[in-house]
């Protein structure tokens, strides 16, 4: 069993919160310049962030800070939820099998050549498909993290 002072458990769900958010962080910095960050980083950052975001749930409920009931009812009012659930499952699990919005979802680069023609840092902009709906990985990124700071507003 976890002790309480161990780096992961102390501080409970808010601290979960915390490394979400520096997950976010790493993340949008890694996406913001493809010099200073291989493109297999940028994936495997966006992933852990799914991971790191979709488990948040869990350190909620366990840690007694909601109910399950209600944080699904909470989460189900938000359209990204479905696409962090589905994207952290697969990314832990390979295959989807427990209701998915969609178990094929895709997600793929798409190089910004025209970032160094017009003043910017050269980037790779990832995009996400999920069904019928396309996302840009940063503002899914950014969406998911706005959803967690509605739900919980005393982190």
């Amino acid at each position: 069993m976890a002790t309480p002072t161990s780096a992961d458990t102390i501080g409970g769900w808010k601290n979960h919160f915390k490394r979400l958010e520096r997950w976010k962080d790493r993340t949008l910095s890694a996406m913001a310049d493809d010099e200073a960050c291989d493109i297999h980083v940028v994936f495997d950052f966006a992933l852990a962030y799914f991971v790191w975001c979709h488990s948040l749930r869990e350190w909620v409920i366990n840690d007694g800070a909601m109910p399950k009931d209600k944080l699904d009812v909470e989460l189900q009012q938000y359209d990204v939820w479905p696409v962090v659930r589905d994207i952290a499952n697969r990314s832990r699990h390979l295959d989807l099998k427990f209701n998915p919005k969609d178990k094929d979802w895709s997600m793929k680069r798409e190089f910004d050549m025209f970032g160094e023609m017009t003043g910017r840092t050269r980037r790779h902009i990832l995009n996400l498909w999920s069904g019928q709906d396309h996302y840009k990985v940063d503002e899914l990124v950014n969406r998911s993290f706005d959803m967690w700071s509605s739900i919980l507003p005393n982190q």
